[in-house]
């Protein structure tokens, strides 16, 4: 399995052209400090953006979506691009599972906001996420019980980094929840289901042409779907047919 923690060289140099975080413009007096303000910004955003899907995966039909998604390795990992999930127009998977998924993601944003008092720009957000290829990175998913709640981590973005911080939702006994902060590693995550936000690690080029044989793919599983449909229906209606001439003793070939 790839390292928990994808890390793409000169990544930050983009990740942040536009501010996520209202942090101070305030020219930077060399290279180095505009690279860790950006980076910073980057950090920040993902922490948001993890907190933000915590909440998006307390409805189990979710978690199959994003399992879904995952399962189809479009570029041959386990992960989905997080625009895929949040744009129906453009996405890999079916439009209508897509809505649902936006919709909730979209509601959280706002009681985020609500709560922080500190406004994510939606339209900045999307185009931060499509631009930088977030997505979600679910290991060892085949070993998920199909109710358990994903912890939530993020790309740490340190270069030797193999853990980070997670968040998961715990139940008290008197039915109460919270959200309590764990470490994410390797052997957490095959004994735990994860969901890490981080940067896919091809360029941006490669991924169309993934995601064009994933469309392409579904589309000719849709068309065969529909067609084997079809054929299905026209020899019942046959067998339906023959059976009520038998019946009537028409056919002296049609015995019952």
């Amino acid at each position: 399995m790839k390292k928990l923690y994808a890390w793409l060289f000169g990544i930050v140099v983009v990740l942040s052209s536009i501010s996520l975080s209202g942090c101070d413009n305030a020219a930077p007096t060399n290279r180095n400090s505009v690279g860790e303000i950006e980076k910073q910004q980057a950090l920040d955003t993902l922490k948001r953006l993890s907190l933000i899907m915590l909440d998006v995966a307390q409805n189990p039909e979710n978690i199959k979506l994003v399992k879904h998604g995952v399962e189809l390795k479009f570029d041959g990992d386990e992960n989905i691009l997080l625009s895929d999930l949040i744009n129906p127009s453009e996405s890999i998977l079916k439009q209508n599972e897509v809505d649902d998924f936006r919709h909730v993601f979209l509601r959280e944003i706002q009681e985020h906001n609500l709560n922080k008092r500190n406004d994510l720009n939606l339209d900045s957000l999307f185009s931060w996420i499509k631009d930088n290829n977030v997505q979600v990175y679910w290991p060892y998913t085949d070993l998920w019980d199909g109710k358990t709640i994903p912890t939530i981590s993020y790309d740490p973005m340190e270069k030797e980094a193999d853990q980070n911080e997670g968040f998961k939702v715990v139940v008290a006994s008197d039915g109460t929840t919270k959200i309590e902060t764990v470490l994410v590693n390797d052997e957490y995550a095959s004994n735990n289901p994860v969901w890490i936000l981080n940067f896919n690690e091809h360029s941006r080029e490669s991924i169309q042409n993934h995601r064009q044989k994933r469309i392409k793919k579904n589309n000719n599983n849709d068309l065969y779907s529909r067609s084997s449909s079809f054929v299905k229906t026209i020899f019942e209606n046959i067998c339906f047919f023959c059976y009520a001439i038998a019946r009537r003793g028409k056919s002296p070939l049609i015995r019952w």
